[in-house]
């Protein structure tokens, strides 16, 4: 559980990170400015926690860890933060070795009284936003209205993140982690060049990654261009979504025994599996216990089973896929589906 309703902001600096391959400046601030203003600092616990609501943790390698080592030392002394940032902005300036990665703004933040699973801790905050927004600013002049437009930073839209707390440290702490706009290979600078993470072998992660893996393998491998009917898709998915819900331990054994069954699926699942864990760096795991929270989380954003039918029909299946049959008439030259059902309400 994350709660950062009592957070409040300590300290906070910014720096401006330009392209390094493309010729970009990196740009230090002298000093930390301050935010003195509550509605400012509102809206900034806004756009930088608010993303920021499942127990998904990552830790840091430990594995010489330049990242790791800013972050003691600001957690050992708040008189070392505003140098420790400017450290923290040189080690991202020299990862992005990319072209296609965009310069933007990187602010290095000190929040105190974060609550992370009943625990009160200190967090370092670490942002990067690298899209901008065009706004309209409606104003009277002269008793006549007027609009401008102008480029700015969305508040609901934070690009770069990662929470730092103050907890377990000797684990190389625990951290949250996201990034909503490289989805490249190329660009895994932030997770794995910069701040050098891992992820927690925690069951919350296990069961929200597998979750995401079987969506994703039942949209590739079992559509409409495979010359499979949308409705054994979504009796595939019921399958997976009662195995989640019914069992506490996920094995990989049981769950293609139970839920795959056929032979020639089983050889596709297990290479799209293989070729998951290689593109996402992460090794996914034959058995682990099955976190209900992460059930509960994933089941209407992973299961949610809609058939589309031309612009005319939308299906929405929530139960039984076994209710619903599909055909071809001939005479009309149009597919159908029949369903069926006990009762009307």
């Amino acid at each position: 559980m994350l709660n950062f309703s009592q957070s409040r902001i300590a300290r906070i600096s910014l720096h401006f990170i330009g392209n390094k391959p493309a010729g970009g400046k990196l740009q230090l601030s002298n000093a930390p400015f301050s935010v003195n203003e509550e509605w400012l600092e509102d809206i900034l616990k806004k756009y930088f926690l608010n993303p920021f609501k499942e127990p998904y943790f990552y830790h840091f390698d430990g594995e010489k860890n330049a990242a790791q080592d800013c972050v003691n030392r600001i957690f050992d002394s708040i008189t070392n933060f505003h140098k420790e940032s400017q450290q923290l902005a040189l080690l991202l300036f020299d990862s992005a070795t990319h072209p296609k990665i965009k310069e933007g703004e990187f602010y290095v933040v000190m929040f105190e009284d974060c609550i992370i699973e009943d625990e009160v801790v200190n967090a370092i905050g670490l942002f990067k936003s690298e899209n901008k927004d065009t706004f309209l600013k409606v104003f009277v002049r002269n008793e006549q209205a007027e609009i401008n437009a102008e480029e700015g930073i969305n508040i609901h839209k934070l690009d770069k993140g990662c929470i730092i707390f103050n907890t377990e440290r000797d684990k190389g702490y625990k951290i949250c982690m996201i990034d909503n706009t490289n989805k490249l290979h190329e660009a895994q600078y932030w997770k794995t060049d910069f701040l050098g993470l891992k992820h927690s072998d925690s069951s919350y992660y296990s069961t929200m990654q597998y979750m995401e893996m079987v969506k994703h393998f039942s949209e590739d491998f079992l559509s409409p261009q495979n010359h499979v009917p949308k409705e054994e898709q979504l009796h595939f998915l019921k399958k997976t979504a009662d195995y989640f819900q019914e069992k506490e331990t996920f094995d990989i054994s049981e769950f293609k025994q139970e839920v795959i069954i056929e032979p020639e699926m089983m050889n596709a699942f297990d290479e799209y599996l293989a070729a998951f864990s290689e593109e996402r760096e992460v090794p996914v795991m034959d058995k682990f216990q099955i976190s209900t929270a992460a059930v509960n989380k994933s089941s209407n954003k992973f299961f949610r089973s809609v058939i589309k039918l031309d612009k005319n029909f939308h299906l929405y299946v929530h139960g039984n896929a076994d209710f619903i049959e599909r055909g071809f008439d001939k005479e009309r030259g149009l597919n159908y589906y029949k369903l069926y059902f006990r009762e009307e309400s």
